[in-house]
């Protein structure tokens, strides 16, 4: 999603730089709004999966306030 609304940036200024009507990208902030839950979802399991020998196994005192 960032990189597609880096592009969309990116898009912007080349029709600014050329004097062209600036495209509007609505639909797309509006999906970008909706994905965002579900996106910080994926985000946090992915981290858990990544992290989970050290959560399951490590001491208590060791945990990112993120697992706890």
């Amino acid at each position: 999603m960032n990189l597609a609304l880096e592009e969309v940036k990116s898009f912007n200024e080349r029709e600014h730089l050329f004097k062209l009507t600036i495209t509007s990208y609505d639909e797309f902030n509006s999906i970008i709004k909706e994905f965002k839950p579900y996106n910080m979802l994926w985000s946090l399991a992915s981290d858990f999966d990544m992290e989970k020998h050290s959560i399951m196994n490590g001491p208590f005192t060791k945990l990112s306030i993120n697992y706890i």
